[in-house]
């Protein structure tokens, strides 16, 4: 919520160094054959008829073919394990996805790298929940307090404030901590923490505190 940097462990497919990718140690590289662009096979007229053919260029000499790379078991990549710097802003949503450029799988042919997404999964908070930009908890006070009026802290998002609650405050009242909350994308507006005001009542009271709320209830003010 507060946005900060973490280290991610990613596991991408690197071309394999041992065969530069083509899979086969010792091999030429067809890839770069102007004569078959790459493709290892060539176009030729029979007659009437269009055939494909190994290109004698880059594929046909036996020799040129190497022998199979057990490095990458001929796929022409290899799984390594990295770890990258992801900056999460201030404010970020569940679910937001993250585009780290240049830090994805390579691209075929020598082509440039791919991006990296990350996907932003927010744990629960344990007093706090999010609305939007505001932020929501809760304040429980026992009702003798309600009746008088006190204050009380409650958790905010960097430290804690204090409320004033005054006498007679309902039940479920809602107070409002201006500017608690959290900042928007664009980080030019920031929410608003709302507390809830619980009432807790006592399970066991004594005979005493028993006849003197009977007699508050029978002369109320």
């Amino acid at each position: 919520m507060q946005g900060r940097q973490f280290m991610v462990p990613i596991t991408i497919q690197e071309t394999c160094i041992r065969c530069n990718g083509i899979g086969r140690q010792g091999a030429i590289d067809s890839r770069g054959c102007r004569r078959c662009a790459g493709t290892g096979t060539i176009e030729v007229q029979m007659g009437n008829v269009d055939v494909r053919r190994i290109c004698p260029s880059c594929c046909d000499n036996i020799d040129d073919k190497g022998i199979p790379c057990f490095n990458c078991r001929e796929t022409g990549r290899i799984e390594k394990r990295h770890k990258i710097m992801a900056t999460v802003k201030p404010g970020v949503k569940d679910g937001t996805r993250l585009k780290i450029l240049g830090k994805g799988e390579p691209g075929v042919y020598g082509g440039p790298n791919g991006d990296l997404f990350l996907k932003v999964r927010i744990r629960e908070h344990p007093y706090l929940s999010r609305h939007g930009n505001d932020l929501h908890s809760e304040v429980e006070i026992d009702f003798i307090d309600a009746i008088l009026g006190k204050q009380a802290s409650v958790q905010t998002l960097d430290n804690s404030a204090l409320i004033d609650i005054p006498a007679g405050t309902q039940p479920n009242h809602e107070f409002k901590l201006s500017g608690k909350g959290l900042p928007n994308e664009e980080g030019t507006e920031t929410g608003d923490q709302l507390v809830t005001l619980r009432i807790k009542l006592p399970t066991e009271i004594s005979s005493y505190q028993l006849n003197l709320l009977q007699k508050f209830y029978l002369d109320p003010p």
